[in-house]
């Protein structure tokens, strides 16, 4: 059942939104088609909220987004792409979906309780100890006290076609259907007073009303009533009623607006959910979140039901090969994520699958039944050979003088993870330590404890062993039982011994308990017994890293930041080029379908942003220069509350590297500083340092904000610019070669490259939301439109004239065009190839990688420079013998054969080694193919 597996040639990521829909991405096709991407990779098109700006707040996982286009222009943008031969990887979202009145299995329950057929749907805490909270999900939206917000009369009833629901603001939740009775008949508050029988009730319209209240009060609960599960059929008749009868709806509307703040407040505390403000969700949860954000609840996918009710539309895409790939989201927010694959591999046969894991602390990726990753790993892997790695202690005593920063940046993540624990993920980690002391309350554990350890000692004892823990999760579980996924666990608990020898007894029950659980039979609430505790804590992990590492420590320990990226590694400088083969070795015998990404929608900055930061590394002593010296000038420019400067000289130090890596080639520079400023306020709230999301310190990020702004601004007191400015400029020449090289590798290497929207040419944006605004396509059509002209005329003239556009990125797009042309043209040569590193040999060996693909006795080599600071001034291009000198690089064993530079479609002769020189003539990368004409 289902498809068959289309592997990509190359992904180009579309995010859709109200301002990028179906229509939008059919005009696009023949641009993408003509570029050489054969596979759309979309972000989620399934119905999210009104107006949502990334679809991952999905409410309907079985109907298109409308705000992209309707069902026919869906229909005509595959029709489409299949009539191009193309294919189509989609995203999807099995972890969690919005809390939001359009998520009908969400409100289903607020509706029925536990009749709904989406009770256990949600991952939901039903035993919670706070009595406002047990059976009633927790609501945390309101700005203001409850009380408050019932005095000032935010709260609204209106009755709708799905039934009654109350409003506070722009949320929405549906009451139960027995608030009909309640509100319409003799609902608290009439004081006896039966105006059911006045004049009014003669109505005919009035009498089916009132006997469609008294039915739903009186009959018992029947699936058969409910209208796909949701709607009664007497509930159903109500809203025509309302709709066509002006006298029921002058009634309706009368008692829904006399309502008084204690009746209202009496039909709220009756219902399933509380509404309470949005900040006591820093303190109690009683759902299972994406991460720490409330207004994403999420799914119990285990669950008998859930995917069958989450996967209809996506396996309907999928049987009528609409789809040809699936990216699957969150895959570690999964309670069973390898049971899920399977699961969604027998659904759906054997299509293109890859996961949304990041890599951490030397893990590989699981024998899975999936195809690959989303590439984070490939991206860090490319990337660290771009660094500089002898530049490491020159760089840390720049960082360390310039800041005054002294902590072991190993510390500094390990206190930066028990922040979050104690912060934003707060309410989880208390319900995980009172999952673990249930768990020990079990009879299985009689034997192992006399006495429990006091609960805030096993909670300590959590926060001390996931703030040690090196990967995002472990996957232990009934069905999978080896002692290999228990390592990671038992070395942080080891770890956090060390720190804390007077948790060693409370340290040695988690071990017992992560270990024993999936082989033990706990005897409490499902989901409460040992193994539930063990699966639970699996699932918060992820979000641990997530929060204290990602969103944390990477705007916090700023040594290089290029390094610090999703499932980076910046405490290492860089990688060394062994390393970098032998990931290459690994992935192409693993699983050399993979995604090779450089940039994506989650990346903290745009790739040639990073390769234009990792030139820093190759100058330390220039670059400590230049930030002494700017520090000086713009030292005026700074405010201060408290005594303290504002930005700290750590933050300062940071949005200098930004302004290096993204600072334009040649836009308008008053949006710049627009973006700039609005950045700096996010890298500042997520290093939680002066000001965070959850308390924002507005006089700290003003200030950031402004000192940004004003360093940005010419004038006759720019000091600043008029030095920084010529230094940038020759950091972005630099960049340009690191950004070509990091390109063709991506084309060449085992995996399947894939480009995020826009990054075809030059790529400097910065983390979401910037990196997700509008992309000019009208601009790269004809560009590559003039580039195509250019190539049929004469290949070698097009890559030379496409050099003297530098700032408009059209050297880059010319590349990854003839280079997907050569995979194109050799698609088992570069998809199933085998994987050689090239050996290089003279004065500047250390500056080129070099590696081969062989197919059937078929070539491919890929030579690309690095570290070019000290080999050609900022104003040259590292052409010829006289840059190069002796350097060459070793032709693969075997017969002599001859070779054309895809590139530039020049021949090129060699036998047993090609001079660098010879190679990189035109181009500042070279692609060989092997001439068999």
């Amino acid at each position: 059942m289902g498809g068959t597996k289309r592997v990509p040639l190359a992904t180009y990521r579309l995010q859709f939104n109200r301002r990028f829909g179906f229509n939008d991405a059919r005009r696009l096709l023949p641009y993408l088609h003509h570029l050489g991407i054969d596979t759309i990779y979309a972000s989620p098109i399934f119905r999210a909220r009104p107006g949502s700006q990334h679809g991952y707040d999905i409410v309907d996982p079985n109907d298109l987004n409308p705000d992209l286009g309707s069902e026919r222009d869906f229909e005509l943008l595959t029709e489409a792409v299949r009539e191009r031969g193309m294919g189509w990887v989609q995203d999807i979202v099995p972890n969690h979906m919005a809390f939001h009145h359009d998520n009908h299995m969400l409100m289903g329950i607020f509706r029925l309780g536990g009749f709904s057929r989406f009770s256990e749907y949600f991952d939901i805490d039903r035993g919670h100890p706070d009595e406002l909270f047990r059976y009633r999900l927790m609501a945390p939206f309101l700005e203001r006290p409850y009380k408050e917000c019932l005095e000032r009369g935010d709260f609204k009833i209106h009755l709708g076609e799905d039934g009654l629901y109350v409003t506070y603001k722009h949320h929405a939740f549906t009451m139960q259907e027995q608030d009909y009775m309640r509100l319409f008949a003799s609902y608290p508050g009439d004081k006896g007073r039966r105006d059911e029988q006045g004049p009014r009730w003669q109505d005919p319209q009035m009498k089916i009303l009132a006997s469609a209240i008294m039915e739903i009060a009186m009959r018992p609960y029947d699936p058969r009533r409910f209208k796909a599960g949701q709607v009664s059929e007497e509930a159903a008749t109500i809203w025509r009623l309302y709709r066509e009868s002006d006298v029921v709806r002058g009634f309706i509307d009368e008692k829904l607006e006399s309502l008084k703040p204690d009746v209202l407040d009496k039909l709220l505390s009756i219902q399933r959910f509380r509404l309470t403000p949005w900040k006591e969700a820093a303190e109690v949860i009683n759902y299972r979140r994406f991460f720490d954000v409330s207004s994403l609840i999420c799914l119990a996918t285990h669950k008998p039901g859930v995917f069958d009710a989450t996967h209809g539309l996506v396996t309907e895409l999928v049987e009528a090969g609409a789809i040809t790939g699936l990216r699957i989201d969150h895959i570690d927010g999964l309670r069973l994520p390898e049971s899920y694959l399977l699961q969604l591999r027998e659904r759906l046969g054997e299509i293109y699958i890859i996961v949304e894991k990041v890599l951490a602390g030397g893990e590989q990726l699981r024998w899975w039944s999936v195809e690959g990753t989303t590439g984070y790993d490939f991206l860090n892997a490319v990337n660290g050979v771009f660094c500089r790695r002898d530049s490491a202690k020159a760089f840390e005593s720049v960082y360390r003088e310039f800041t005054g920063c002294e902590s072991d940046p190993r510390d500094l993540l390990y206190e930066k993870k028990k922040l979050v624990m104690n912060a934003n993920l707060k309410p989880e980690l208390d319900n995980l330590a009172r999952w673990f002391a249930e768990a020990l309350e079990d009879t299985a554990w009689k034997e192992i404890v006399d006495e429990l350890p006091p609960a805030e000692r096993l909670r300590e004892a959590l926060v001390e062993t996931l703030a040690e823990l090196p990967v995002y999760r472990t996957y232990m579980s009934p069905a999978n039982q080896s002692w290999h996924d228990g390592v990671p666990l038992a070395e942080a608990i080891g770890r956090a011994e060390t720190r804390n020898p007077h948790l060693a007894a409370e340290l040695r029950l988690l071990t017992t308990a992560m270990m024993a659980a999936p082989r033990l039979t706990g005897r409490l609430a499902p989901g409460r017994d040992s193994l539930g505790f063990a699966m639970t804590l699996q699932q918060y992990t992820g979000a641990v890293m997530a929060k204290g590492f990602e969103d944390t420590f990477l705007y916090v320990y700023n040594r290089l930041i290029s390094l610090n990226e999703v499932g980076g590694d910046p405490i290492r400088f860089g990688s060394s080029l062994a390393d970098f083969h032998a990931f290459n070795l690994a992935r192409g015998a693993s699983h050399p379908h993979s995604m090779s990404a450089t940039s994506t929608h989650d990346t903290k900055r745009g790739e040639d942003a990073r390769a234009r930061i990792n030139v820093l590394s190759e100058i330390p002593g220039e670059w400590e220069e230049h930030i002494k010296h700017w520090a000086g000038i713009n030292a005026s420019k700074k405010t201060r509350k408290n005594g303290e400067e504002i930005p700290d000289r750590n933050d300062e130090y940071f949005l200098y590297q930004t302004l290096i890596g993204s600072y334009p080639f040649g836009d308008d520079l008053a949006a710049y500083r627009y973006r700039i400023a609005r950045y700096v306020r996010k890298a500042a709230r997520e290093a939680k340092v002066h000001t965070y999301w959850g308390d924002p310190d507005t006089s700290y990020e003003d200030g950031y904000a402004a000192f940004a702004e004003s360093i940005l601004t010419p004038g006759a007191d720019s000091g600043f610019l008029a030095d920084f400015l010529p230094f940038q400029r020759r950091i972005a020449h630099y960049g340009v070669f690191n950004s070509l090289s990091q390109t063709l590798i991506k084309i060449c290497a085992p995996g399947v490259p894939d480009f995020y929207q826009g990054a075809e040419l030059w790529n400097l944006n910065l983390v979401d939301p910037d990196n997700r605004g509008p992309v000019d396509y009208g601009a790269r059509v004809r560009m590559l439109d003039a580039i195509t002209k250019d190539i049929a005329r004469d290949p070698a003239d097009a890559a030379l004239k496409c050099q003297a556009d530098i700032p408009g990125g059209r050297i880059k797009l010319f590349l990854i065009h003839k280079a997907l042309a050569a995979r194109k043209a050799n698609p088992y040569l570069l998809e199933k190839g085998t994987y050689t590193e090239l050996r290089t040999d003279g004065e500047f060996a250390e500056h080129v990688i070099a590696f081969a693909r062989a197919h059937k006795g078929a070539y491919a080599i890929c030579v690309v420079p690095r570290f070019l600071t000290g080999i050609v001034s900022e104003v040259d291009f590292p052409f010829g013998r006289e840059v190069w000198g002796d350097t060459t690089v070793m032709l693969p064993d075997g017969p002599s054969r001859r070779w054309t530079d895809a590139i530039t479609g020049q021949p090129v002769m060699g036998t047993d080694a090609i001079h660098i020189g010879d190679l990189l003539r035109l181009f500042p990368v070279s692609l060989l193919m092997e001439d068999n004409e």
